[in-house]
């Protein structure tokens, strides 16, 4: 059930930390959220009961966008706004 009534807060992602391998995004706890629910590129990836995940095997050489909502039992928030990994740099040789 999607939140009709706005009761669950929809967590907002407050930072994504990039690692060689991955990425670690972290979110604002909502008030009353048992879990949450992650997204990347508008697939459901992970449920967690916390507010940090690292995702592990990213290819980093392309953008993603990723999204996180609150859940309560049957209760589901609004997704998130969308947070994206920055376009890689192209690097050049000396």
């Amino acid at each position: 059930m999607i939140n009709d009534n706005k009761s669950l807060k929809c967590p907002q992602v407050i930072d994504l930390a990039l690692f060689q391998d991955g990425v670690e995004l972290f979110w604002d706890k909502a008030d009353n959220a048992t879990s949450y629910e992650l997204e990347i590129d508008r697939s459901v990836i992970k449920k967690v009961n916390c507010t940090s995940y690292k995702l592990q095997n990213i290819d980093l050489k392309h953008s993603h966008i990723y999204r996180v909502r609150s859940i309560n039992g049957e209760e589901k928030s609004e997704w998130s706004i969308a947070a994206k990994t920055p376009k890689p740099s192209l690097y050049h040789s000396p």
